[in-house]
């Protein structure tokens, strides 16, 4: 008798957990996302021991359908993609339709949606195990509020490795952070055990929003804009004399889309070699803008990488 079989699909969810979601921030990161590419102006995250006990993002984007609201939890169910040559062209941060399946497979999830036009919401509950979510009708204005509970209720090895909630914490500032200025039209708020961690205008100001992330006077911060074969990079950084010892504070996107590349970094370090000491480097927000069909954004579980068919040329747009 053969040894293969086919795994349940509750085992297949938690397995792909396992790969997506490995801590908060990694759920923060999928639901912020999701609420930005809703049409949000406004995200509101609230967290209770750092994101361990509770995680709430709330948002006034442009909700999910009724009919659309079992589909959430469904795996591979998503908006974004209608076949895998979309990816090509898909503007959007998220298209799997894996990251809602797998956080509700390990957590207590509840999302409370509603439409313009729509009289009231749609609310899906589910709880851990439970096959079948509940669905029931509840006053909202219009957008989307998840609430997330009990996280790694149903994998206890992986809630082991979790820090402090303090720790947790911090990743996930870091993480809105990030949002915040890539983001500058969007009024992001952050709050842990009811206390403001993190605020911003959402002006649209970008200049502003990163003096406040950074920590950095106006005289402190520079502006580029540049185009080279067809790729363009823009963005702020920090002046020579306000730099730090890690590239913590270096945030890059590639058509909107937080990423980290080895290239991002490399061409950062010469274009900057004469004026930055080996080993430092300025806060800087990069926003490369490129051909869609240049760059695989299906490389990584967390979509956190990416691969360039055109290597050098970003290289040598950014070093410019």
């Amino acid at each position: 008798m053969g040894c293969i079989k086919e795994l349940d699909q509750s085992t297949i969810l938690k397995l792909a957990a396992g790969e997506i979601i490995d801590r908060p921030v990694s759920i923060v990161k999928e639901l912020v996302e999701n609420a930005i590419d809703a049409g949000s102006t406004q995200i509101s995250i609230h967290l209770k021991d750092g994101g361990i006990a509770e995680i709430q993002v709330i948002d006034n984007g442009c909700g999910i359908a009724p009919d659309d609201i079992p589909l959430t939890v469904t795996p591979h169910a998503t908006s974004k993609l209608s076949e895998f040559d979309d990816l090509q062209t898909v503007m959007t941060m998220g298209f799997r339709g894996e990251a809602l399946a797998s956080i509700a497979e390990v957590t207590d999830i509840s999302i409370l949606s509603k439409q313009e036009g729509d009289e009231l919401g749609v609310e899906l509950s589910k709880i851990g195990n439970q096959q079948k979510p509940e669905i029931s009708k509840k006053a909202r204005t219009t957008g989307t509020t998840i609430t997330i509970s009990h996280l790694f209720k149903q994998v206890p090895v992986r809630f082991r490795f979790l820090k402090t909630p303090a720790t947790e914490c911090g990743y996930i500032t870091k993480c809105i952070q990030q949002f915040s200025v890539h983001y500058p039209q969007i009024a992001f708020e952050l709050t842990n055990n009811e206390g403001e961690v993190l605020a911003t205008s959402g002006k649209g100001k970008l200049e502003t929003t990163f003096a406040t992330i950074v920590n950095a006077k106006s005289d402190e911060i520079r502006t580029f804009h540049k185009e080279t074969n067809g790729i363009r990079v823009h963005g702020v950084m920090t002046t020579p004399n306000k730099i730090f010892k890690n590239r913590q504070k270096c945030w890059f996107s590639i058509n909107h889309r937080m990423v980290e590349s080895p290239i991002f970094f490399k061409a950062l370090q010469s274009a900057l070699s004469d004026v930055v000491p080996k080993q430092h480097y300025p806060a800087v927000v990069c926003n490369i803008e490129c051909d869609t069909k240049d760059v695989d954004i299906n490389i990584h579980p967390k979509k956190e990488s990416v691969k360039f068919a055109n290597g050098d040329d970003i290289f040598l747009a950014i070093r410019r």
